[in-house]
């Protein structure tokens, strides 16, 4: 079965009155989806292994450079695991969720 798509989601999130935050025990879900709409996880990134527990914070300015650091790290991995296994990232949305479209590798 082909894969089209590859998701990431976020475990751990703290709601607060300014919105949704990513705490140190947070952990990035990472699945392919297949033609048939079918998840497969395929690794997980902890938000641990990029930030250490002193530096999370839920002040919004200071919370916006720590997200970027570990959206940064979720892109190099899914980079990393699509290299891996012979595909090319087509397309990225980020809006709600993280997707990345993919093909085979020419």
């Amino acid at each position: 079965m082909a894969l089209k798509r590859i998701n990431a989601y976020f475990t751990g999130v703290t709601e607060t009155d300014d919105g949704d935050f990513l705490t140190w025990d947070s952990v990035a879900v990472i699945s392919t989806i297949d033609e048939q709409d079918q998840y497969t996880e395929v690794a997980r990134l902890p938000a641990s292994d990029v930030i250490r527990a002193e530096e999370f914070t839920f002040d919004s300015d200071e919370y916006d450079i720590l997200f970027d650091r570990i959206v940064d790290e979720l892109d190099s991995t899914v980079e990393e695991y699509a290299q891996d296994n012979g595909l090319t990232i087509t397309g990225r949305d980020s809006d709600d969720q993280f997707f990345w479209d993919v093909a085979p590798a020419a």
